[in-house]
């Protein structure tokens, strides 16, 4: 399998865990008003600028529970707030410059916060950078069980 298969399958096990993991009493999300869409596609337009946004996992969170079942016959219901997700199926431990890119991300796309999932450790600095600006920072394991490193 080359890397881009690689990650596209952790994604896979991510997005799964994720769907179990949102309605836990551990999750801070409300599973009854969240959506998960894999492979997130947008493009924002500022100053005449035209910017593609892709992330691999976006959790939209409605109002109400009436609002997300309304939201798969109408893409005009507007989500109360976004996070974005990145996944990393890197061999060695996550750096910050991971952490910086998607802060970066969360600001142009105007989500309320991020959060990075691996499948390896995070670097010190990335912890702190985590900390500093609310990222959200979880490990899947080989059997998918979600381990909080920073909620």
């Amino acid at each position: 399998m080359n890397t881009a298969e690689i990650g596209d399958e952790f994604e896979k096990r991510v997005f799964n865990a994720l769907s179990i993991f949102i309605n836990t009493e551990e999750s801070y999300l409300d599973g009854q008003r969240s959506v998960l869409i894999h492979k997130y596609k947008s493009t924002k337009e500022e100053n005449g600028y035209i910017r593609d946004i892709d992330v691999d996992i976006m959790i939209k969170t409605y109002k109400t529970a009436e609002d997300k079942e309304k939201y798969k016959y109408d893409n005009s219901i507007i989500p109360e707030f976004m996070i974005v997700v990145e996944c990393k199926a890197y061999k060695e431990k996550i750096h910050v410059n991971i952490l910086e890119e998607l802060h970066t991300r969360i600001l142009y796309g105007n989500f309320v916060r991020g959060i990075v999932v691996s499948k390896n450790v995070f670097s010190e600095n990335a912890i702190k950078f985590a900390k500093i600006y609310n990222i959200g920072l979880y490990i899947v394991n080989e059997n998918d069980a979600v381990e909080t490193i920073i909620k």
